[in-house]
């Protein structure tokens, strides 16, 4: 039967919702649509015989600038409208937009689909949960003077100019892969200072001389009841990364001390401090995204 692929527009809303729910997506998807029109590159949607069996869905990022994101749905018996759903996003872009890049749940059928179509592996990212009551109780607090929270050093500009500066030079570096854009350190500083960091719970790791920035990791609010989120971490030269674990017990600490029962975590394979944080205590090793991208081929 015939395939047909059109632009979406909002009057599919309600059938979008439902291939999602068949499709067993997850329904922010439906936002990602819906949602930022100027950042939005299209969406394109299969129909066979008037149902939608496949959605395509394309973006840009304001701190991720240089690639174009993208999303996919199909229901699992029509799974090849992938293919011209694809191509359809393709042709809309232009050169500059590429490349193109997606994140999957390492257990989606999707995987191998994208494998065989010039998308390389560019990164795993671990997203675990670690539960502080069952795995870490008993631990005693590091106590050490060169250990300052972010509110202890609020009132040192130095300070918070350097660490700035590290986390700005920190991130780049690891997403070289994925550049982020070019940012005011006070616009770098801001997202330091989010409204969910938790102040009390965010370290910098201070040299003797208490004048300079060995390692920092941060702290963040959740969403989710009981649970804290860790955020940018990073160290001066990588011969500092051992300290990355002293900082994360300081901050598995607070959280107990404090009634959380859930340490949850972003860890890129692109990031050697991530990676150190990762294996410093019994993460558990999922759920894991997969991160494809693909160049512009030649004409």
């Amino acid at each position: 039967m015939e395939i047909i692929i059109k632009k979406y527009n909002n009057s599919y809303k309600e059938e979008l919702r439902e291939l999602i729910i068949q499709a067993n997506g997850e329904l922010n998807l439906l936002n990602l649509v819906e949602g930022n029109r100027s950042t939005s590159k299209g969406s394109f949607i299969a129909l066979q015989k008037e149902k939608m069996i496949g959605l395509i869905t394309s973006w840009k990022s304001i701190f991720h600038p240089y690639c174009t994101y993208f999303r996919c749905i199909a229901l699992p018996e029509y799974l090849d409208c992938l293919d011209r759903l694809l191509a359809e996003m393709e042709g809309s872009l232009s050169k500059g937009d590429y490349p193109l890049q997606i994140s999957l749940d390492e257990n989606s059928i999707l995987g191998n689909y994208f494998s065989r179509l010039n998308f390389k592996i560019i990164r795993k990212t671990y997203l675990p949960s670690l539960d502080l009551s069952v795995s870490l109780q008993g631990m005693l607090p590091v106590a050490l003077q060169q250990i300052k929270s972010l509110r202890e050093i609020e009132t040192r500009p130095d300070i918070i100019t350097q660490l700035t500066k590290l986390v700005k030079r920190n991130y780049e570096e690891t997403h070289l892969v994925n550049p982020v854009a070019d940012l005011t350190l006070d616009k770098w500083k801001e997202m330091i200072w989010a409204e969910d960091i938790l102040l009390d719970g965010s370290y910098v790791y201070l040299n003797e001389k208490g004048d300079g920035i060995l390692a920092y990791s941060f702290l963040h609010k959740s969403d989710q009841q009981g649970t804290v989120e860790l955020g940018w971490s990073g160290a001066s030269d990588l011969s500092e990364i051992d300290i990355l674990s002293i900082l994360l017990e300081k901050q598995i600490y607070y959280s107990q001390l404090h009634g959380y029962r859930f340490l949850e975590g972003e860890f890129d394979t692109t990031s050697p401090y991530a990676m150190h944080m990762l294996k410093s205590k019994p993460f558990p090793r999922e759920p894991v995204l997969i991160t494809f991208q693909k160049e512009k081929e030649n004409d």
